[in-house]
């Protein structure tokens, strides 16, 4: 999926799919929201400065690894096993993983709201601090 302003830049960018979706590098000035019907993969940065919202049924998988840059909270609305990587500090908001949650920041690692994991959670910060 990708996504090109013919003139000027995107502000905000909701996609709703029935399948799996793997995303191609995205900048955005505003909210980036992701509805899909299987697992939500990338193979190029994301560049998110608003909030973020993935959704991906309690089955599948989110796997956001590559050098992403997510400015505002990112919420998990549904996901499995959630793996998500911040170049940046990362602003976790309310969350409902059914399997595990990994995550990585070059920063802190904060929450804005409540997350429920099933299973085992993995937070690591780099230059800053962990809360929870």
């Amino acid at each position: 999926m990708s996504f090109i302003a013919s003139a000027g830049t995107i502000q905000n960018v909701t996609v709703v799919d029935t399948l799996a979706l793997n995303l191609s590098a995205l900048a955005l000035l505003g909210n980036l929201n992701i509805a899909a019907g299987g697992a939500i993969a990338q193979v190029g940065a994301l560049v998110i400065a608003g909030t973020t919202t993935l959704a991906a049924g309690a089955g599948n998988n989110i796997t956001l690894g590559l050098g992403n840059s997510f400015t505002g909270a990112v919420s998990i609305t549904s996901g499995k096993n959630v793996s998500l990587t911040n170049s940046i500090a990362l602003a976790l908001g309310a969350s409902t993983v059914s399997g595990t949650l990994s995550a990585t920041a070059n920063g802190a690692i904060t929450q804005t709201g409540a997350l429920s994991v099933t299973g085992t959670t993995t937070l690591t910060a780099g230059r800053g601090t962990t809360s929870r």
